[in-house]
């Protein structure tokens, strides 16, 4: 038993450690662990985003795109103005082809951060898309 696990077992309603064990679990490729383990860090400490956001990353790395939408979606609805979030969001949708969700999500960056490179770039390559 690791040091996590035994930590774990003095302390199972202790958010920091069970996201531990979940990255530990991660690290050595035991995703459905993991997977458990970031959930249950969630549920611990709804209000930590670091959590859902390394949940959500974990999803798309691992061609989970919709689940990791998901975890996105309710990150920017506790915080909209956070534009990475939304450009990883335009990227997924981009990943699974809803090229007007992508350009929403663009369009939604330019107005938080109107010099937004990244997102400028990707209206017009989509709005080529969209028109040819």
């Amino acid at each position: 038993m690791s040091l996590l696990e035994k930590a774990i077992a003095r302390s199972p309603d202790d958010a920091e450690v069970v996201f531990a064990l979940a990255k530990s679990y991660d690290a050595v490729g035991a995703w459905i662990s993991a997977q458990d383990h970031y959930k249950r860090a969630i549920e611990l400490n709804r209000g930590n985003l670091g959590y859902r956001l390394a949940l959500a990353e974990r999803y798309y790395a691992n061609d989970l795109t919709f689940q990791a939408i998901s975890m996105w979606r309710e990150i920017v609805l506790l915080r909209p103005s956070l534009v990475d979030i939304r450009l990883k969001l335009a990227a997924a949708y981009l990943r699974l082809e809803q090229f007007p969700d992508a350009l929403r999500e663009y369009e939604r960056v330019l107005q938080l951060d109107p010099k937004n490179s990244r997102a400028r770039e990707g209206i017009m390559r989509l709005r080529g898309r969209l028109s040819g």
